[in-house]
């Protein structure tokens, strides 16, 4: 038996004259003849074979100075930090943690001081007790670079931040910085700065990523959250990296200071911004 609605709507159609019976026909019959024309049956959606174009992207220029002198040297003394400025883009109280954990840092304007000069004209100097290296990175914006800045002895002890009174033993102990680069404004970048400890053995671990835990090759990792830091320079202006030389065991100990043939050495990043430029988009794989 038919149900009540039906009933109604077969009484509505009856009630209505031939002429509005012939007009509801025709706009079933088009309607029906229009949907079949846009969608028609097993037809997939077109898509485009080309591979997306990729935007854009800001890169910069950095020029690193690795200098190693002896402990004591006056080059990397007291008279190098006071011709620096602060960095006004590092809040006191970071720069108070930093040095807690020996890392002490500072800024020189386009012009270095003399100080700096001298440092960076030793550059190629094969002695390790008076050496400068140089290298260049061009880093992607947002994308991490890491810069290797020393090996540790095979077996030490560091004193890591929120491990108060304990020295936790590392082997085959790797420092590293993670670079990240931006464009603040024309002729500006932003410099992050983030300490990581690489140590134990190289094995497959499981890694996070954004989708799911892969297995890749490689150490264990501590990294410095609370040590991470940010410069703001202009081109041309250098970012300094160095010891504070009040922090025995400490992390910046670890990263700065070495021995070479039992002679102690301390090591000295300076960092560059020489430019920026723009990376010309391309066509992904």
């Amino acid at each position: 038996m038919p149900e009540f609605s039906d009933l109604k709507s077969a009484a509505t159609v009856l009630s209505l004259s031939l002429t509005q019976r012939l007009v509801l026909l025709l706009l079933v019959l088009t309607s029906g003849a229009g949907c079949s024309l846009l969608e028609p049956e097993g037809r997939s959606v077109a898509t485009n074979p080309l591979p997306p174009i990729v935007a854009p992207r800001d890169a910069v220029d950095l020029e690193v100075f690795i200098v190693d002198r002896t402990v004591g040297d006056p080059l990397i003394g007291p008279a190098l930090w006071n011709s620096l400025h602060d960095l006004t883009s590092t809040s006191p109280q970071l720069k108070q943690q930093l040095a807690e954990q020996g890392i002490r840092i500072a800024m020189s304007p386009s012009r270095p001081p003399h100080a700096v000069q001298s440092l960076l004209a030793q550059s190629g100097n094969l002695d390790p007790t008076r050496r400068t290296s140089f290298q260049q990175y061009v880093v992607p914006a947002m994308q991490p670079t890491l810069l290797q800045v020393t090996v540790l002895e095979p077996e030490v002890e560091v004193q890591l931040p929120g491990n108060a009174g304990e020295l936790t033993k590392l082997t085959n102990g790797r420092c590293q910085l993670q670079l990240q680069a931006s464009k603040v404004d024309e002729g500006w970048a932003r410099i992050d700065v983030l300490p990581e400890i690489l140590h134990g053995a190289d094995v497959p671990r499981y890694k996070a990523t954004a989708e799911d835990w892969v297995v890749d090759q490689g150490q264990k990792s501590i990294l410095l959250y609370d040590q991470r830091f940010s410069a703001e320079l202009n081109e041309g202006e250098i970012l300094v990296i160095g010891y504070t030389d009040q922090a025995p065991d400490s992390v910046g100990e670890r990263f700065f200071r070495g021995q070479w043939k039992n002679i102690p050495i301390e090591r000295l990043l300076i960092i560059r911004l020489r430019g920026m430029h723009r990376v010309d988009p391309v066509r992904a794989e």
